[in-house]
């Protein structure tokens, strides 16, 4: 598990419509992190949570993130 793996769920959710739609349509965000993992990303919700912190300006808006369980306050 890895915060490069955290990054590459993050821009595939960003970037492939239907990948996103298959994620969000998971209401439980702990399977949400299941699926990404079967989905072949190995990654923890930590790490999602440690990327889209708003001091590392990571450039996702909130409407656009997938897994935390409520949205932050994420600079973009």
């Amino acid at each position: 598990m890895s915060l490069d793996q955290a990054k590459a769920a993050i821009n595939k959710i960003k970037t492939d419509n239907a990948f996103r739609e298959e994620i969000m349509a998971v209401s439980d965000v702990g399977k949400r992190v299941e699926l990404l993992n079967k989905r072949g990303f190995q990654c923890t919700m930590a790490e999602i949570e440690h990327l889209t912190t708003p001091d590392l300006k990571f450039d996702l808006k909130c409407g656009e993130m997938v897994m935390p369980l409520t949205c932050p306050d994420v600079k973009t």
